[in-house]
């Protein structure tokens, strides 16, 4: 675990580079859980990347899995995935609708807007090594400052990117549904 950890810091402080916003446990995650239906299952995240105390993305870690993050979380009497829970989180938080879901190897973004679809995309950090592209790509999209709504880089941030990217989707299907 100590390994993993430490990997862990690294990808999220220096190579997605949070640096020290990057806050762990309940300090970052401050009244945000969320619970199975039963409520038998409490689950916080594990940090969040947080800019002028509050939280902009929120992290969940998650013990190595055999398949990838969308499949059921093993033994712990609540079937949602981890990328489940991470949307979970993301419609109780005020202050953001994007997070990381890892396990160490596995590296997911999920956006769950307040009212809007939920996305994910997964990537294989084993892989990075040999596609490099792959992994700056990734990096890119979890910078800070894409992050942070009050900034973003020329105007853009990451939440208003996917929110741009569902309506250009309907419009797509609605362009479709004309032609047919």
């Amino acid at each position: 675990r100590d390994k993993r950890s430490a990997w862990l810091d690294a990808v999220l402080r220096d190579v997605f580079g949070w640096g020290s916003l990057f806050e762990k446990g309940s300090l970052a995650s401050a009244g945000i859980a969320v619970f199975s239906p039963d409520e038998r299952v409490r689950v916080n995240p594990t940090g969040a990347l947080v800019i002028a105390e509050t939280p902009h993305a929120l992290v969940l870690v998650v013990d190595p899995q055999e398949a990838t993050l969308d499949a059921n979380y093993p033994d712990d009497g609540w079937s949602a995935s981890a990328l489940d829970r991470m949307a979970a989180f993301l419609r109780t938080s005020e202050s953001c609708s994007v997070g990381v879901v890892t396990d160490g190897r596995w590296w997911a973004v999920v956006s769950a807007p307040v009212g809007g679809p939920v996305a994910w995309g997964v990537t294989d950090s084993l892989a990075w090594s040999e596609d490099t592209q792959v992994r700056d790509a990734f990096a890119r999209i979890l910078d800070p400052r894409l992050l942070n709504e009050e900034a973003g880089i020329g105007g853009h941030t990451l939440p208003r990117m996917f929110h741009d990217s569902v309506a250009l989707a309907e419009e797509v299907t609605e362009s479709l549904g004309q032609q047919v």
